[in-house]
C-alpha cells in the first residue's frame, strides 16, 4: 500500500472576522490521519481561490509565497522522516 502525503490550504469562512478577513488553515493528510492548523495569515474571502487554494491577484504574491513555503517545509520534513 502506497502512503501519500497531501498538503492543502483552505479559508474558514465560518470564522470571518469583523474586518471581513478569514483565516487560512493548512490541512495535512497522511493515510487516514488528518491534521489542520492556522497559518497565522488572513485574507479577504472574495480574494480566496478555493480551486487553486491560493490568494487571487498580483498584489497577493507574498501571501502565496508564504503558503508555498509552508507546503515545501512540510514535505521536506516528511522526506527526512522517511
Amino acid at each position: 500500500m502506497k502512503k501519500q502525503l497531501f498538503v492543502s490550504f483552505f479559508a474558514r469562512k465560518a470564522l470571518t472576522k469583523k474586518t471581513g478577513m478569514v483565516p487560512i488553515y493548512c490541512r495535512v493528510r497522511y493515510n487516514d490521519t488528518t491534521v489542520q492548523f492556522y497559518t497565522q495569515m488572513d485574507v479577504l474571502y472574495i480574494n480566496w481561490d478555493s480551486k487553486r487554494t491560493r490568494v487571487r491577484g498580483n498584489s497577493k504574491k507574498a501571501l502565496n509565497l508564504e503558503l508555498e513555503t509552508i507546503r515545501i517545509d512540510i514535505i521536506k520534513k516528511y522526506e527526512l522522516i522517511i
